[in-house]
């Protein structure tokens, strides 16, 4: 698979999740495609950038590479559990 195909797949796929989530009841399939769409937002974003200087100096270095997804994948996380815990409480 060329890198074009790769990202046109990937970018189908995060608009079929992010359509799902808006026009899907609430269910746990709903909540399923919000967090697909949410986690290949920055992935599509970072292999687009992927021949950039700064994800080239990202790439030569493993552990700076490492550290970056550890605090990147919390942050992406956290705006769903909070409000996933808001509307939990909400009646």
């Amino acid at each position: 698979m060329t890198g074009d195909l790769l990202a046109g797949a990937g970018v189908l796929a995060a608009g079929a999740a992010a359509a799902v989530a808006l026009v899907a009841g609430p269910s746990r399939m709903r909540s399923a495609a919000m967090a697909v769409a949410l986690l290949l937002a920055p992935v599509l974003v970072f292999g687009d950038q992927w021949d950039s200087r700064l994800i080239a100096d990202l790439r030569d270095s493993p552990g700076r590479l490492l550290a970056l997804a550890a605090a990147a994948i919390p942050a992406a996380l956290l705006p769903a559990l909070l409000i996933g815990g808001l509307l939990l409480t909400c009646p």
